[in-house]
This record gives C-alpha cells, sequence and structure tokens, in this order.
C-alpha cells in the first residue's frame, strides 16, 4: 500500500446550491440509491469521508445530468489509506 496520503472531501451541505432544483433532485436521489440511507447521510454528516474513487464517482453522476461544474463538498483532508478502496 502506498504511503502517500491522498485526498479525502468532507460533507455535501452546499454541493447542490448552484443547481436547477430538478437536477439537485435527481442526483442526490442517484446518490442515495448507490450509498443507501445510513451511508448518505454519515458523508452528508461527515462522518465518513469521500475518498478519491467515492469523489469520481460524485463527479460522474454530476456529468451524467449535464452539470459541468465540480462539486463542493464542504472540508478537504490528506489521510493515508491503510485499506483498498
Amino acid at each position: 500500500m502506498s504511503d502517500v496520503p491522498v485526498k479525502h472531501a468532507y460533507g455535501w451541505t452546499h454541493m447542490f446550491d448552484k443547481l436547477i432544483h430538478e437536477k439537485a433532485v435527481a442526483i442526490k436521489d442517484e446518490l442515495l440509491c448507490h450509498y443507501g440511507k445510513s451511508e448518505f447521510y454519515r458523508l452528508k454528516r461527515k462522518e465518513k469521508s469521500f475518498t478519491p474513487r467515492a469523489q469520481q464517482y460524485v463527479r460522474s453522476v454530476f456529468r451524467r445530468y449535464g452539470v459541468t461544474e465540480e462539486p463542493v463538498y464542504e472540508q478537504y483532508r490528506y489521510e493515508y489509506v491503510w485499506w483498498k478502496d
């Protein structure tokens, strides 16, 4: 495993602020289906981080709905990954 820290993102309260309501609802629904209710809200409350792989997935969902702006998270931290993602 790598000993290089990677960028983890926390929280998504303001991620949907600039989106049209219909797109925001559709994206939230897709993320809820993907992560499940428990993990979805743990991610929102910053109890769990979006790994680089999870950030890429969220970005791909945004692109699928025609949103070109990058998702905005509340906080970023560089952390070591001691497990396989």
